[in-house]
């Protein structure tokens, strides 16, 4: 985990995100092998998805959410940076394993991607290692392997974060060898003239996604996949986002609405227990 923190820490201007971001329009950068294979996923996931773009970067920079620089910027300034967001313009060499942003001012943000490409590498670990139980917790990305050791070949259970209480969840989602991650408005956010702006930006309008969502939760075999649906779910908004989810195998989803509803998709039917009282309605 440190040595891909190091990769693509872009507060670092020596990690190899911040070297590609430095050389756009200028030359290429040769990467190491796990920073183009994760670059290679996210191209894929932005060529797949309307509302993931890996070259986010020149707005989320311009807003700044979760740094101590977090301003709501003017509207011309949102533009021009939405003029730099364009994944097509992402070189992907697999010869020479470089990377080429086109235009000079893009950035690649790849957000929460390198959490599960990490967890994703942990676990391969693990089972090399034959560790046949185990959790990994890397902020918003969890994995469970094997099975409980409380006994009986239980599950394990995990509690799903109620997004209006730091301490308090939700329910619980009973899962085995499965990662679950989840995105939400209440994991950074400026507030601004009233206004409460997240972290989860649309790359075709430049500001945070307006919906009626508070948190999508993902269930799935891999982190990384987990990561990108998350965020892909909540974009895309309620019904266009459960629809897709149930679309797609071993799979499954949670989404929680700002007025205090939560909704699933099928396989979690009988895999998720409410553990709240009336504040919130099982849809």
């Amino acid at each position: 985990m440190a040595k891909l923190h190091d990769q693509w820490n872009l507060a670092d201007p020596a990690s190899e995100l911040s070297q590609i971001n430095a050389a756009a329009g200028i030359e290429p950068v040769t990467v190491a092998a796990e920073t183009y294979q994760l670059l290679v996923k996210a191209k894929q996931y932005s060529q797949t998805y309307e509302k993931f773009d890996l070259t986010i970067g020149p707005v989320t920079q311009l807003w700044g959410i979760g740094s101590a620089t977090a301003k709501k910027p003017a509207a011309t300034d949102v533009a021009k940076a939405l003029t730099l967001v364009n994944s097509e313009q992402v070189q992907l060499d697999a010869d020479k394993q470089t990377v080429f942003l086109m235009e000079k001012g893009m950035q690649l943000d790849i957000g929460s991607l390198g959490k599960g490409y990490a967890t994703d590498r942990i676990v391969k670990l693990f089972k090399q290692a034959k560790v046949t139980t185990a959790v990994l917790d890397l902020g918003g990305n969890i994995y469970v392997l094997g099975q409980s050791p409380r006994g009986n070949g239980q599950p394990w259970q995990v509690g799903i974060r109620d997004p209006q209480q730091a301490n308090a969840i939700i329910g619980e989602v009973a899962v085995t060898d499965q990662t679950i991650v989840t995105s939400g408005t209440y994991q950074r956010y400026l507030q601004s003239q009233g206004t409460n702006y997240h972290h989860i930006f649309d790359p075709t309008t430049g500001y945070p996604i307006d919906n009626q969502l508070s948190s999508v939760t993902i269930v799935t075999d891999s982190s990384l996949t987990g990561d990108a649906l998350s965020t892909v779910a909540f974009t895309a908004g309620l019904t266009k986002g459960l629809a897709m989810i149930e679309e797609l195998p071993a799979t499954e989803a949670l989404f929680v609405t700002k007025d205090q509803k939560i909704y699933r998709t099928s396989g979690l039917e009988k895999n998720f227990t409410q553990k709240t009282g009336a504040d919130y309605r099982l849809k």
